[in-house]
């Protein structure tokens, strides 16, 4: 036993070979994920819709080499220097596939594509403010702004086209009643294939309460010299006034508001048009019209 350890190793190692051979040289098929890599693209030109990242392609070959095949990084160099504008249909060739001559090409998925390809172009365009918030009732928008108001667009010269302006929309958020002025900065809304310069815009609005106008009556005073006696025709008078709606909403804004009459001690016994100051007119509250605009006042004999 001793004098045949050497042939049995032989055998051993005989044995072991002709099944690797066998093995090995035996042809199996898979699919294999392929990465595209596009190559000389044309200047001034962008590919707008077809492109894909990867191509499937089913191969042959043998077995042993296959499963080597998962770890390596394959693509397939995608020359585009022939682009036109327009629709360009694009072969993908079997032979420019990264396999060597062990590995044959059964079939390849896609193995067209249909690139659309634009010209590259600039446009100048204004810029719109567009804002969104939760804004309590009683307040709105007074005035919007944005810095600057122009942008220049650069991207596929179909899409500027259809472009008139650039969005910028203003998110507006606060805890308590909204602030006098709010300002940021904001990128505009674009499609995707289109840059602004700049990228960013500084946008500018301005909150105050929601007013209204009412119809209201207050007391009239007369005020005249001691022992000067004064009769009104009247002992009221009706005002337009126009404040924010928070505060016209309660009565009680016109408490301390009366019309006031100062007669002068000068005057003789007879009928005088008289004219009136309002007193008492709170803060945001506006006279618009009077009426009477004056009082007719009686000074006895």
């Amino acid at each position: 036993m001793r004098k045949n350890w050497q042939y049995l190793l032989l055998a051993l190692f005989l044995a072991v070979s002709t099944w690797y051979l066998v093995t090995g040289r035996e042809k199996v098929e898979v699919w294999v994920t392929v990465t595209v890599e596009m190559t000389n693209p044309p200047p001034g030109l962008t590919i707008r819709k077809g492109m894909i990242n990867s191509i499937d392609v089913r191969v042959r070959g043998p077995k042993g080499l296959v499963r080597g095949l998962d770890a390596k990084r394959l693509s397939y160099p995608l020359d585009v220097r022939q682009l036109k504008v327009g629709e360009n249909l694009i072969d993908i060739d079997p032979e420019r596939m990264p396999f060597s001559r062990a590995f044959e090409v059964v079939e390849v998925k896609p193995n067209q594509m249909v690139l659309t390809v634009d010209r590259m172009a600039e446009k100048k365009v204004p810029v719109n403010v567009e804002w969104s918030g939760q804004v309590p009732a009683e307040y709105k928008l007074l005035s919007k702004s944005v810095t600057p108001d122009e942008v220049t667009l650069r991207g596929p010269e179909g899409v500027l086209k259809r472009i008139n302006q650039a969005k910028a929309q203003a998110v507006v958020s606060y805890d308590e009643d909204p602030p006098e002025s709010w300002e940021e900065n904001v990128s505009l809304s674009l499609p995707p294939e289109v840059v602004a310069d700049p990228g960013l815009v500084r946008v500018q609005l301005a909150f105050g309460a929601k007013t209204k106008e009412m119809w209201i009556k207050v007391p009239l005073e007369v005020r005249a010299s001691a022992g000067l006696r004064v009769r009104p025709s009247r002992d009221s008078v009706s005002l337009l006034v126009e404040g924010p709606v928070v505060l016209l909403r309660n009565e009680e804004f016109k408490k301390n508001m009366a019309g006031v009459m100062a007669v002068d001690s000068s005057l003789k016994p007879g009928k005088y048009e008289l004219n009136y100051q309002v007193r008492g007119l709170p803060d945001k509250v506006r006279v618009l019209k009077r009426n009477p605009e004056s009082v007719t006042v009686t000074i006895p004999k």
